[in-house]
């Protein structure tokens, strides 16, 4: 442990120490240097030094039982719905939601960890909760079996634990008439929830196993079993709840501007500038269903706080419930490097984190509200999904350190010295006029909608030799539902992929060009390998 410990000061020693210098390699009068030259190159130099370092510590430990790559295999609890259909396959659409906390009953001093910042040594530990934390299930039918979106108050989750979460549902339906044909977990990334994908966990815990099982195959898991048992249970309850309580009716979708809500903070400057959102009206007059979705991170909370807190995504469902009488839940988009903007909302001066978090929700809801039915477009009753596989190596070796040592539970795979990450990617038609892409990880904007940089600005010098997603979906409207079924980090087109610690100058790389992304992203091929993934599964479902 003491040996692990020192190689471990070593790299924080000369990240910080890379990262003053970094900071102090800014002109004189504050302004960033002008040969952006001298900061790639830099840049690149300090990255090969510390990720030399992190890759050698991660040859210190054994692969926990790794698949070798060519004997690896994609096993879906749920294929998905079959065959595409073209026309509608009932008259009326089905729709049903339930919702269920995740917090326990011994959360303070139970010991459990929050994710959305790094707890180092002892992980961060939840001592109270300010809101609540919740999945909420939103469940649709077509006329040929259920698809369940779920939408979880989370950091991430990844596909090993939702496969868990989706064996659990298979088996509580099995045997009976209700047939299910999809499960979909949605993380809404708000970064004071507890810790369902084992980024929260203390190295304490992490380096203590894996020396005391140096040598072994055996693998820690960084996901606190009882959170997991907890995720199961309540999924499977809300589940229930939703399709027992479900109506026939009518799906509408449209969408309200909120660019003066969203900021990118990342050139090039590309978002989804709306507040989507897809509503449920039951033939019944009873409460509409609404699945709202937009790109922009959940970080309005202090990250010192040790409060569970589902931030804005949980403050809307409360609302919408209490002023329009709505079930919601609220589906993160791509969101890569998307932040609040909380200028126009008249944020009062002594508002708290939860004051601004608050407002946010509201503003977001309002607008959902108001796109009426009457000018929304309806969806004819066709329900579509199918999932696809990928694979893209792992060039950051802090993520191929974080796989060996379970920190990162995700579906890894090795071919010698090198290692793959093993995902799925989903594709959904609602009608024919939607389509949702179902990303596993936090996508950049413009690989969805288009404005990937050119060759000239990108950080390679290299071109984006792949189509917008969107058109490759047959002129619908393509929504993304990001951070969905499992995440594998940030998600940057690889002409763009910048040295994993460029973000240590970003003074000198200058503003919209601070490369943050990169040091938790797999790999500078991740977003090809997703993108080629999507490309291949609409071509085997048209």
């Amino acid at each position: 442990m003491k040996k692990a410990s020192k190689i471990l000061a070593v790299i924080l020693s000369l990240t910080m120490v890379f990262s003053v210098f970094g900071v102090g390699a800014t002109a004189s009068d504050g302004s960033a240097p002008n040969d952006l030259r001298f900061a790639k190159t830099l840049s690149k130099v300090v990255t090969d030094v510390l990720q030399g370092i992190i890759g050698g510590v991660s040859l210190m430990f054994r692969d926990p039982g790794l698949a070798k790559r060519s004997e690896y295999t994609y096993d879906p609890v749920f294929e998905g719905t079959g065959d595409f259909a073209t026309e509608p396959t009932a008259d009326k659409w089905q729709a049903g939601y339930g919702s269920a906390s995740l917090i326990p009953d011994d959360l303070v001093g139970g010991g459990y960890h929050l994710a959305g910042s790094f707890g180092w040594f002892k992980g961060n530990i939840a001592d109270s909760a300010t809101s609540d934390q919740r999945i909420y299930v939103e469940a649709l039918d077509a006329g040929e079996g259920w698809v369940l979106f779920c939408a979880m108050d989370g950091f991430a989750i990844t596909e090993p634990t939702t496969d868990k979460v989706r064996a659990a549902v298979k088996e509580a339906f099995d045997g009976t008439d209700v047939v299910i044909k999809a499960v979909n977990i949605t993380c809404t990334h708000t970064h004071h929830a507890l810790d369902f994908c084992g980024l929260g966990d203390g190295l304490n815990n992490l380096f203590s196993y894996n020396i005391a099982h140096f040598g072994s195959s055996k693998g820690y898991d960084s996901v606190d079993s009882r959170l997991l048992d907890i995720l199961k249970t309540k999924t499977v309850e809300s589940a229930k709840t939703a399709i027992s309580g479900a109506r026939y009716g009518e799906l509408y979708y449209g969408a309200a501007d909120a660019s003066d809500l969203l900021h990118d903070k990342q050139k090039p400057i590309v978002f989804d500038p709306n507040v989507n959102v897809i509503k449920f009206v039951p033939d019944d007059g009873s409460s509409q269903i609404w699945l709202i979705n937009a790109g922009v991170h959940p970080t309005t909370i202090d990250r010192s706080t040790m409060d569970v807190s589902a931030d804005f995504p949980g403050y809307m469902v409360d609302y919408a419930k209490e002023t329009y009488g709505a079930d919601v839940a609220f589906y993160q988009g791509a969101q890569a490097a998307i932040t609040k903007s909380t200028d126009g909302l008249g944020i009062p001066a002594d508002a708290t984190d939860y004051d601004v978090a608050r407002i946010y929700a509201h503003e977001i809801v309002d607008r959902a509200a108001s796109v009426d039915i009457a000018s929304s477009e309806r969806i004819t009753p066709i329900l579509n999904l199918a999932y696809g596989y990928t694979q893209s190596k792992v060039t950051n070796y802090i993520m191929v350190l974080g796989g060996k040592l379970r920190l990162i539970n995700s579906n890894f795979c090795k071919d010698c010295l090198s290692y793959y990450v093993c995902s799925e990617v989903g594709y959904c038609e609602l009608g024919d006029n939607i389509a949702i892409a179902l990303i596993p990880g936090e996508m950049s904007p413009e690989i969805m909608y288009g404005g990937v940089a050119s060759a000239e600005e990108s950080w390679s010098g290299e071109s984006w030799d792949y189509p917008a997603i969107n058109t490759l979906v047959g002129g619908r409207k393509l929504l993304c539902f990001g951070l969905t079924n499992d995440e594998v980090g940030y998600i940057v087109p690889d002409n763009d992929f910048a040295p994993e610690f460029a973000q240590f100058f970003a003074d000198m790389l200058g503003d919209g060009n601070k490369h943050y992304e990169e040091v938790m992203s797999c790999g500078k091929s991740t977003a090809s390998a997703l993108t080629q993934a999507y490309i291949d599964l609409i071509e085997s479902v048209h």
